[in-house]
Parts: C-alpha cells; sequence; structure tokens
C-alpha cells in the first residue's frame, strides 16, 4: 500500500508526512485523504505525476513507493558512492510499545547514518538515554543508534519493552530453558531474569539492537 510506504520514507527522511507535503508542493489535504482512506483499509495512491515527484524527493522507484515493487538503489546512487550518502532518522525521548513510529509525537531531532545501512529492507531509528542503569558504557544523554529487529542474540545492548511499557536499554541474555534476563551494567541495579512463561505473558519484546552510540562531549 502507498500510505505507509510514504510514511516510513518521511521517517527515514526525518520530516513529517506534512513537512514533505509543504516540500514537494503538495496539499495537506492529499495527505489528510491518503491517511483516511489507509485507515479505512483504502489504498489511495497519488497521480502519476505527483507519485513521480514522491519518489525522485526520496530516492525511490515509483514501483516501490506505490508497493508494487521491493526496494532498490536508485539509479544514480553507485554501489561505490553508497557509503558517502547518508540519511536522517528521528532522535526520540520515549517510544511507548505498540506505537507506530510515525504516530510518536516525542522527537527530539534528527541524526544522520549512512545510506548503506538501509540495504535489505533494515530500518533504524534513534533514542537517547535516561538515566544511570548502564553507567559507564551509557551515560544519561547519549544517542543510541538501534536497528529496528524483533530478535537479538545474548550478550546484546537492546531496546527491550516489558508488560507495554516504554522502551527501556538492557543488556539481553538468553537461555536454553528460554528464559531472558535483562542485565544494567551499573552494579547498583539488580538485575532481573524472567522466566520462558512470564517473558511469554508479560510479553517482554524486543525493539531492536543497538548499533552505535554517539556522546556529545562539552555540550
Amino acid at each position: 500500500m502507498f500510505f505507509p510506504v510514504f510514511t516510513e520514507l518521511c521517517e527515514e527522511r526525518g520530516v513529517s508526512p506534512t513537512r514533505a507535503s509543504i516540500e514537494l508542493g503538495i496539499s495537506r489535504g492529499s495527505v489528510s485523504y491518503w491517511r483516511k482512506n489507509y485507515k479505512a483499509g483504502i489504498d489511495a495512491k497519488p497521480d502519476m505525476h505527483t507519485a513521480q515527484k514522491i519518489a525522485d524527493y526520496f530516492g525511490v522507484s515509483v514501483d516501490y513507493l506505490l508497493g508494487r515493487a521491493p526496494r532498490q538503489l536508485a539509479p544514480n546512487l553507485a554501489p561505490a558512492d553508497l557509503d558517502r550518502k547518508v540519511v536522517l532518522i528521528n532522535v526520540y525521548g520515549t517510544i511507548p510499545a505498540g506505537t507506530p513510529m510515525t504516530a510518536i509525537e516525542d522527537i527530539l531531532g534528527t541524526e544522520e547514518i549512512p545510506a548503506a545501512w538501509l540495504t535489505g529492507g533494515k530500518e533504524y531509528f534513534a533514542l537517547v538515554v535516561k538515566g544511570d542503569s548502564m553507567y559507564p558504557a551509557y551515560l544519561d544523554g547519549d544517542i543510541i543508534i538501534i536497528r529496528r529487529q524483533e530478535v537479538c542474540e545474548t550478550g546484546q545492548d537492546c531496546v527491550v519493552y516489558v508488560n507495554g511499557d516504554d522502551a527501556t536499554l538492557k543488556r539481553v541474555y538468553l537461555y536454553p530453558d528460554g528464559s531472558v534476563e535483562l542485565r544494567p551494567l551499573n552494579t547498583n541495579y539488580a538485575p532481573r531474569r524472567y522466566s520462558n512463561e512470564e517473558a511469554a505473558h508479560l510479553p517482554i519484546t524486543i525493539g531492536g539492537v543497538v548499533v552505535e552510540l554517539r556522546r556529545r562531549i562539552g555540550v
């Protein structure tokens, strides 16, 4: 469907659908129309002229934009230049469980990541670290770049949801019996281990894996 692809592309670029429509010279009414129809289960699409403008703006094909083909590199994005291309992702203060990224209003800014990271359909977002439970590896105010995924390997630092709460940052350990341990790095905080049954019923879910830490010095 068109509208979820459009909103995902907006998120990657670090703009709201409304901001994108202004920069594209498209009426806000069009965005409202697409959104309303999408919520009603109708795949409302722009005309081909508008679709081409939107595709060019985001550097994707029209077929991808309209949900007719998988994502490909833009024709002018040569593999040799890929690492020099960047995209913007949103930095969030909090991420409520189950809330679509496009609906979260707690956006604190944007960060650049290499466009090459997006190959294979990967998605990224950023969070501001709050508190000292992951000290000394992570400090209050640090920005972490997260690859969105629902599974992780044991020992990885992950954004985790526990019982539907906002995302929390913890080191995750997975055990053969299906139990899950969420371990703070700060020894002043106790780790918490959940049985397989507890993890399933709370539930405990993975929101993404930390791939990079960014720290401002002297700000």
